[in-house]
């Protein structure tokens, strides 16, 4: 199957105790799920969030849900301060953690 972007990327903002804060989307060129997944970490550490006014620095502050839904290897990722991603496997029910 092949598939071309650009895709709508779907981002969900959390305080670290886990309060919903906001969220915000971008459009993504890159065609794998883990390339999206990768840039929007990239994004993250050099302060650009969308949805986000670029005042505080990503790492002390929030977690962010990835969500990429018309992708057809859609799964949600959760990226956490530090660079960590828990990203949860729906399709085969296995959970996977990045470092």
């Amino acid at each position: 199957m092949e598939y071309s972007g650009p895709w709508q990327v779907k981002l969900t903002y959390f305080k670290k105790s886990g309060k919903y804060y906001t969220d915000g989307e971008y459009r993504s060129e890159k065609l794998g799920i883990d390339e999206i997944f990768a840039e929007v970490r990239k994004m993250l550490s050099q302060g650009i969030r969308p949805g986000l006014v670029n005042c505080h620095p990503f790492e002390n502050e929030f977690l962010c849900l990835v969500e990429v839904p018309d992708h057809p290897h859609s799964h949600p990722a959760l990226i956490v301060p530090g660079g960590a991603e828990v990203s949860r496997w729906t399709n085969c029910n296995q959970e996977t953690v990045r470092k």
